[in-house]
């Protein structure tokens, strides 16, 4: 499945939603399409660094509001 920016996404490991705000990307080793997923103000944190996550494809889903 592929996503564009803006769309709402769920981190399924941290059950986190957020934005995605960069990709796709593809790994260049492995071929895998990763996302950039921007959680801030829903993360519990504003630090950046907490709350701009890297997610592989397989680790996000739609999330449907």
């Amino acid at each position: 499945m592929k996503y564009g920016l803006g769309d709402r996404v769920r981190i399924i490991t941290k059950n986190q939603p957020g934005s995605i705000c960069d990709g796709p990307n593809v790994d260049g080793e492995t071929g895998k399409v990763w996302y950039i997923v921007d959680c801030a103000g829903e993360c519990g944190s504003w630090n950046p660094e907490d709350c701009v996550v890297d997610v592989m494809e397989d680790e996000i889903e739609p999330l449907l509001e």
